[in-house]
Order: structure tokens, then sequence, then C-alpha cells
């Protein structure tokens, strides 16, 4: 591509255990020796999200979260497994 963007377009239903996109985006946080930039207006990461993100300080690299501060999104119990 001209500009050097690419998009990847991944299926994800973790209901029929199809987790590509989950395995993609835990890959992309292993890989980075750098630093990782958020940015989203909602901001409830499952569990494996979190553990991800929690191991990128403990090896050195920044972490930075740009959220949207108050929410009106309030997940149901199971909702986001």
């Amino acid at each position: 591509l001209d500009n050097g963007v690419y998009v990847q377009i991944l299926q994800s239903n973790v209901r029929q255990r199809r987790r590509t996109l989950q395995k993609t985006i835990v890959h992309a946080i292993d890989a980075a020796d750098e630093s990782i930039f958020i940015t989203t207006a909602y901001f409830f990461p499952p569990g494996f999200l979190r553990r991800a993100l929690l191991q990128v300080p403990a090896r050195g690299a920044s972490l930075s979260l740009l959220l949207s501060g108050s929410s009106d999104f309030y997940p149901l119990p199971g909702d986001l497994l």
C-alpha cells in the first residue's frame, strides 16, 4: 500500500471457540518491546487482555491508556468472558 496502512479482518466468536482476534491482540501486546498505546471510548478488558497488559511494565515496556472517563456501559454478569 502507498501509505503503509494495512487492514486485516479477523473472525471472533467466543461462544463458538473462535478466538483469532483475542490471540492476535495478545500476540501484538507480547511482541511490543518499547511501548503500547491504547485509546478507546469503552474499555472494559476481559481477563485475557488484563493479564497481558499487566505483564507489559514488568518487561520494561511502557503502557499508555487514553480513555473517555465516565462510562455509560455496564456489562451484564458473564457477558464478557
